[in-house]
């Protein structure tokens, strides 16, 4: 096979072949940088999440807070007399935090001071030397630890794309390299069939001159000269738009106008799909299959946030620490004392005119249709898999049926066009010659490329 593919199309030293031109597009095509900065944010994304859930110090600081008014007071006898106030209130706090995502509790710890001063009168410290405390939500939705699962299912939906976006790419470049394959095929049949008609012709005019052909053969051989001539105008036009098309795809030479000189891809008779193992493999690495753990993720989600709003809800906080006062800064930590605090709220709805049942049904009914249209989107997905697993197969076997035809076409068209030269045969069995040597090496070439693109395809659904 691989000496039968040489002789099919001549190779040059420096040829381009398919998988240096795939390895060109995923180097300099825009599409992969797209998805490496499509990854970089969905990274970015998990990454800023899993930040809020580690210790944050924080400082916190009024400095200053100062006011000048007057306000009204109420004197023993029942009259208002407006007193001129001006004070400053400055304050200064250190606090660290940490939150749990899996039951939203925050835990901190800080410390405080604060700095009261009346311009008119005294000065008054009151601090906190140690304070330690945590915030519960009780039966609460947590928000936060569905945005983190959310985030991640995101980041391999991401990742899914971008290999897809890597495989798709080697699709489109292989349509694109047999485009141009195809059409400097046809520039090759018809520049041979234009050498070859020129010198069948100059042949046919001294058998003219000789009385030994038709007017009529003769002017069917000029005619199928012009046309040569012709073709070979066409397939030149049609090289270098297919050859423009590649370099845009590859995003590689566009600033020349080098026409590339391919090289014809063997077939891999090794490579072989079995198309329930082929299918399986699909669609547990492919994005719609993330896609759908996405959409489930977001209705059960939702069913969660319905059912929690309309429960009962609470919250508990509670906090242990030293406070103190005094009339200078050292005063007012030199004798602490304890505090604490412990409190709970709750909220229960008694009456809601069911809000709860239809918000829930709502819900609810989203959520199994979620999952019925996940488990139709895997069947369609892995059928359509099989079946091309299928023509994959039976594309190796035409291909190779494709090489000896054109083998015997080529053989053909040799032997009718020495037979005549020698006078043998008629120009309409050359022609037939002709015809059928270039239809076979056309076909051989879209086979090639329908096994090319099916072999990609089953690429870009595998990953």
């Amino acid at each position: 096979m691989k000496v039968l593919l040489l002789l099919i199309f001549y190779q040059q030293p420096d040829s381009l072949s398919l998988d240096k031109a795939i390895r060109l597009a995923q180097e300099f095509s825009l599409s992969p940088k797209k998805s490496e900065m499509e990854l970089l944010v969905a990274q970015t994304n998990v990454k800023y999440l899993d930040a809020e859930f580690k210790p944050q110090l924080s400082l916190g600081a009024t400095l200053p807070q100062y006011y000048k008014t007057t306000s009204a007071v109420t004197q023993p006898d029942g009259t208002i007399s407006f007193v001129p106030i001006s004070q400053d209130n400055s304050s200064l706090n250190l606090q660290l935090t940490q939150r749990l995502r899996s039951s939203n509790t925050l835990f901190f710890a800080e410390t405080r001071l604060r700095r009261y001063q009346d311009f008119t009168g005294s000065t008054q410290y009151n601090s906190v030397p140690f304070r330690i405390g945590i915030e519960q939500p009780l039966n609460s939705f947590n928000a936060m630890k569905w945005d983190k699962k959310l985030a991640d299912l995101s980041l391999d939906l991401t990742k899914a794309q971008w290999r897809i976006r890597q495989a798709k790419l080697s699709s489109e470049v292989t349509t694109a390299f047999f485009e141009l394959l195809s059409a400097q095929v046809n520039l090759e049949i018809a520049r041979t069939n234009a050498k070859n008609s020129e010198k069948i012709y100059q042949i046919a005019l001294e058998r003219d001159k000789l009385g030994k052909i038709s007017k009529s053969d003769l002017l069917q051989l000029e005619l199928s000269l012009h046309s040569a001539e012709q073709s070979s105008i066409n397939a030149k036009r049609e090289v270098i738009r297919a050859n423009a098309n590649l370099k845009e795809l590859m995003g590689y030479g566009v600033e020349e106008d080098e026409i590339f000189v391919l090289k014809m891809p063997e077939i891999l008779l090794f490579e072989t799909f079995l198309p329930e193992a082929t299918a399986e493999k699909a669609w547990a690495n492919r994005p719609e299959k993330k896609q759908m753990e996405k959409l489930l993720l977001e209705t059960e989600r939702a069913l969660k946030e319905t059912r929690q709003n309309h429960s009962w809800q609470g919250s508990l906080s509670a906090t242990l620490g030293w406070v103190g006062t005094g009339a200078r800064f050292p005063l007012s930590y030199e004798v602490p004392q304890m505090e604490n605090l412990v409190q709970v709220t709750l909220r229960v709805p008694i009456l809601d005119g069911g809000k709860k049942q239809w918000s829930t049904k709502s819900a609810q009914a989203q959520l199994e249709y979620t999952q019925l249209e996940a488990e139709y989107a895997e069947k369609n997905f892995k059928q359509m898999v099989r079946q091309w697993v299928h023509q994959y197969e039976e594309l190796k076997a035409e291909v190779e049926w494709g090489a000896k035809s054109l083998a015997i076409a080529r053989q053909r068209y040799d032997i009718a066009n020495q037979r005549y030269l020698l006078n043998d045969i008629s120009i309409t069995d050359l022609s037939i010659a002709f015809s059928e040597r270039d239809q076979a090496w056309r076909n051989y070439t879209q086979l090639l490329r329908a096994y090319w693109v099916t072999y990609y395809t089953l690429k870009q659904l595998t990953l």
